[in-house]
């Protein structure tokens, strides 16, 4: 498949490279669960780890950051932005004249501080804490507010300090800068051009769109982004962004020896790989890579333990970059062949197993079937309430913050897809049923153990491939 005519060859790649990749990727459960692979504009392998499939659009967390660098730069392009030496004290005036003399260093931060997080905030996102500045900036009224409250650190653009919050203050430049909600400017001047419908994008208290995640894309879409820079910026022949900012973007402009994803150098937000070209990555999983000496772009979602940050750069120097090394045209039967088995493998690898046979149900799932449980609040989950109708699947209806949502669950090992997650489930034995349940935009897994004990159920929620124990709590039955 061809993503930009304009720009496309044959993808050229070594095929049994790229089966070895997406072998690997379906036999050792690294957390991959996503990967779509292009070269000279066209798509090249395209895999996904069932339940997971290509019409999913995943939060792709720190990529957003990268959607906010471009719309910065098509901001500045069109004259709404002067430039990125602009200083932020000419977005927020009421703070900057209420603060008067006593912010003068802060009054110094420039939009392109903002963007090679040089801004000088004190800020602190890589250590998971109650000192975790993401955590107290969520509890704050406004999100802005407490960002540009921060004290200073050091002076602004003398070095790099990671600070995903500096770019939520671009997303809040934006949207007064172009006199629109971002998602509308983003829609109108990137997405619509690329062929991306209109995405769901989260939203702090002011309802302003979140700078570094919420962004939720398929991963073609985010491929389509990495494959604009690498052309420069020109799409089917018309310039989106201009050359001058996407080489501004993704050139060494910082030295980054405490970066969390790269210790080679960072530009506008985009990380610079060890292998050349640049990226944008994300602790759960999610990156962006693009490598213009090979004329690729690589789109991965997944979820990573802390011990694998450096997993997708592994994968990149290991397969991909050996597989775009290939040249000539060699045996046409056996790349044929290759092709014929890789295409073979991501069919298989994207297709749910064989229905099992469901166990009979225990006399406890038609007693409590429609009954509604009642939670203590130390989860998120209100309310509980089952259906057991069918040997097949069951409905479960959950209440959370106030709002109902419908999911059905397997009950033959398939999972059941829903709006916001697959499932599926089994009896362990006469009152303990366990739901296996996917949040596939997230890349979340959570194992919840409901056991029912007369008018009583209790609850565990363990997340992730660890399972660390996420929660508990007891619920009533309502009367």
């Amino acid at each position: 498949m061809i993503i930009d005519e304009a720009a496309s060859q044959m993808p050229h790649m070594n095929t049994h490279k790229l089966h070895s990749l997406i072998r690997y990727i379906k036999e050792s459960n690294i957390g991959i669960n996503g990967i779509v692979i292009l070269r000279n504009g066209a798509v090249a392998a395209e895999a996904y780890n069932y339940p997971h499939h290509r019409e999913v659009r995943y939060d792709m967390q720190n990529c957003t950051m990268a959607v906010i660098s471009a719309l910065i730069g098509i901001a500045i392009d069109q004259g709404c932005i002067d430039s990125a030496s602009e200083e932020i004290s000419r977005f927020f005036p009421d703070f900057f004249n209420e603060k008067g003399a006593t912010d003068r260093e802060k009054s110094k931060i420039t939009v392109e501080n903002l963007l090679e997080m040089s801004s000088g905030f004190e800020w602190n996102d890589t250590v998971f804490s109650e000192s975790n500045s993401l955590y107290q900036l969520w509890r704050a009224d406004s999100q802005v507010g407490f960002i540009l409250e921060r004290p200073m650190s050091h002076e602004p653009g003398s070095r790099y300090s990671h600070n995903m919050g500096g770019i939520h203050l671009l997303s809040a430049i934006l949207q007064k800068a172009v006199g629109m909600p971002v998602p509308s400017f983003a829609l109108e001047k990137l997405f619509r051009p690329l062929g991306i419908e209109a995405p769901q994008w989260a939203e702090d208290s002011q309802n302003i769109a979140v700078g570094f995640y919420g962004l939720c894309l398929s991963l073609k879409d985010v491929a389509k982004i990495g494959q604009l820079y690498l052309q420069k910026g020109r799409w089917k022949g018309e310039q989106i962004i201009s050359e001058k900012w996407i080489e501004a973007s993704t050139r060494k402009r910082m030295d980054t020896p405490n970066g969390p994803w790269s210790f080679y150098g960072c530009g506008y937000v985009w990380n610079m790989n060890r292998f050349g070209g640049y990226c944008v990555k994300s602790l759960q999983g999610n990156s962006l890579f693009v490598l213009p000496k090979y004329s690729m772009v690589v789109a991965i979602s997944g979820s990573l333990l802390p011990q694998q940050l450096q997993l997708h750069e592994t994968l990149m120097e290991t397969y991909l970059i050996p597989a775009a090394r290939f040249h000539g045209d060699g045996d046409k039967a056996k790349l044929s062949s290759a092709q014929e088995q890789l295409v073979s493998l991501t069919k298989d690898m994207a297709s749910p197993p064989e229905p099992e046979k469901p166990r009979p149900l225990p006399g406890t799932a038609s007693r409590i079937s429609g009954i509604t449980y009642h939670m203590e609040p130390t989860i998120a989950e209100e309310s509980f309430t089952f259906y057991f109708d069918e040997v097949q699947e069951c409905k479960l209806l959950v209440k959370m913050y106030g709002k109902n949502y419908e999911s059905s669950i397997g009950l033959d090992n398939v999972y059941r897809y829903s709006m916001r997650d697959c499932c599926k489930g089994f009896w362990e034995n006469s009152g303990t049923f366990v739901m296996d349940k996917k949040m596939l935009s997230s890349n979340s897994n959570f194992r919840y153990i409901f056991r029912f004990e007369k008018d009583k159920l209790h609850v565990k929620i363990k997340s992730g491939s660890d399972g660390v124990e996420a929660g508990a709590a007891t619920g009533t039955a309502e009367a």
